[in-house]
């Protein structure tokens, strides 16, 4: 069974079946059988900056940052950190949908993949808007 912990760490306030019920859409959409450990972190500006430092070498807040502790054969652990302040509010779905991408294994190296990842994330908005 799938664990998915919600960590708010802002003001604004957010309903947990909002990530709850995506990450089972993009999962199921995304045929992914492993058990999921997830983390999802809503965070300030402040701290969003320190990890986009820290891991990206980036010296401005990150809008959506995604760790894999753990991916076996069998569960995938980690967290999707997103910065609500950064993000535009009509674009929280897009953003956590690219999260959950890059925590089921789904990057973007090159001109190709970024083309298949960038499909895959209007696929399952798509998905999210037909429910």
């Amino acid at each position: 069974m799938d664990e998915i912990v919600i960590c708010n760490f802002t003001k604004k306030k957010f309903a947990r079946g909002f990530f709850l019920n995506i990450f089972k859409l993009a999962k199921s959409h995304l045929k992914e059988k492993k058990r999921c450990i997830l983390s999802v972190v809503l965070v300030g500006k402040k701290l969003a900056q320190k990890l986009n430092k820290n891991y990206k070498n980036r010296n401005k807040p990150a809008d959506v940052l995604t760790f894999v502790y753990k991916s076996s054969a069998r569960v995938i652990e980690g967290e999707i950190v997103l910065c609500p302040k950064v993000i535009p509010p009509k674009d929280l779905l897009k953003y956590f949908i690219h999260g959950l991408l890059h925590y089921f294994g789904i990057h973007h190296r090159n001109q190709k993949s970024y083309l298949k990842m960038k499909k895959l994330e209007e696929q399952i908005i798509k998905k999210i808007k037909q429910c």
